[in-house]
């Protein structure tokens, strides 16, 4: 029945695809290193052929991200041994990469004068995507397996910040980057890497405050300058939005976009402290891994949600996924638990790519354009 429920893949309504291709990006960044980066991705779109879809350059971003958290998770796929040194390098190596390309495509599209609803959809999921998979990277590189309940308390807040990020833009119109945001803990990460490269990855295990390790020092660093971050957007939230009588932009409640959200942290949270199997703590990363691509799923529906200017759907099929392991675990656990979860997480890969894809694909035919391509696409007529 789930898998039925994930093969039922909604299409966007006819006014969701006018309304998107009416879709204008306005967007304030007030980053401490975006002037600095900026510069190098503007020579780095020099060298790119103007015949290259900027799309492209998004996806290799996020597959370059991927690559390099494969080795991490063979050597260490509970978060808690070490890997050969050269992995964290290249690790570190590929969060420079995808922060490159997933900003290069904006400065390629400008360039080749190829913006467009359809890429800047592609640009900001495919970065929602990028930061789900370098933050678990970075979360093995820590070693945080030794401490499950940690792992998932940054990773989440992680991916709250992404969602936060475009549930202010829902409310107000306008995508703003704080002054500490995605690009400045992108090169925290980089840093991680490199020293658990050049240190080993035990060293932030290594005590600096009485009973304070290295690492639980890292993570609480994060974990507060994220919240912060979370505390200024609600702040924003609450003032209230641009529409009719301070609601989003879509006409609805400003704290619509909390649900999904708030359902999928009841249901993680609670799995993790009911596992009669201890779960989370015995396999870290494939529970975080479920979590990542639930809450990016969630978040692609507000961003979709945001540009076309419509209400957002707060029922997806895929939180059909932790809802199987949460009722499994209060039931006491009738099905084994890891194989449940290997399955939720194959069932929501699925639900993610097959609603993505066909999402594209939809708006590519209604816009006449092609997802990773410069070329005009015959199917422009369709637009009526």
């Amino acid at each position: 029945l789930a898998l039925r429920q994930a093969m039922r893949v909604e299409s966007l309504t006819l006014e969701q695809l006018r309304r998107l291709q009416k879709h204008e990006a306005r967007c304030v960044s007030c980053s401490l290193l975006e002037p600095s980066l900026r510069v190098a991705w503007t020579r780095f779109v020099d060298c790119v052929p103007e015949w290259l879809s900027p799309n492209l350059l998004s996806l290799w971003g996020l597959t370059v991200a991927l690559m390099a958290g494969g080795p991490l998770f063979l050597y260490s796929p509970s978060a808690k041994e070490s890997a050969p040194s050269w992995v964290y390098f290249a690790n570190a190596l590929a969060v420079l990469l995808h922060q490159t390309l997933d900003n290069a495509d904006v400065l390629q599209a400008i360039r080749t004068n190829t913006v467009s609803a359809l890429q800047e959809l592609l640009d900001a999921c495919f970065k929602v995507f990028g930061v789900t998979v370098v933050c678990l990277n970075a979360c093995c590189s820590l070693q945080l397996g030794f401490q499950p309940g940690l792992l998932l308390l940054v990773y989440f807040t992680c991916l709250f910040v992404v969602y936060c990020m475009h549930w202010r833009a829902y409310v107000s119109g306008i995508i703003v980057v704080n002054r500490i945001d995605i690009l400045e803990g992108q090169q925290l990460l980089v840093l991680v890497h490199a020293i658990s490269g050049m240190a080993g990855a035990d060293v932030w295990h290594r005590k600096v405050f009485t009973d304070i390790a290295l690492g639980q020092l890292v993570v609480g660093l994060a974990v507060l300058i994220m919240s912060f971050s979370i505390l200024t957007t609600f702040r924003v939230i609450l003032d209230g939005g641009q529409g009719k009588n301070g609601s989003t932009i879509a006409g609805t409640s400003v704290l619509s976009p909390a649900i999904p959200f708030a359902v999928l942290a009841y249901f993680v949270f609670e799995s993790f402290g009911g596992s009669p199997s201890r779960l989370f703590q015995s396999c870290p990363i494939l529970a975080a891994g479920l979590v990542g691509i639930v809450a990016s799923k969630l978040t692609v529906n507000l961003i979709i949600a945001q540009m076309s200017r419509t209400e957002l759907n707060l029922v997806d099929h895929i939180l059909l996924a932790p809802l199987a392991v949460f009722l499994n675990i209060s039931l006491g656990a009738p099905l084994p638990e890891l194989y449940l979860l290997c399955a939720s997480l194959v069932f929501s890969v699925f639900a993610l790519c097959s609603s993505f894809t066909h999402t594209c694909t939809q708006i590519a035919d209604f816009s006449g354009t092609h997802c990773f391509s410069l070329a005009a696409s015959p199917s422009k007529g369709n637009q009526g």
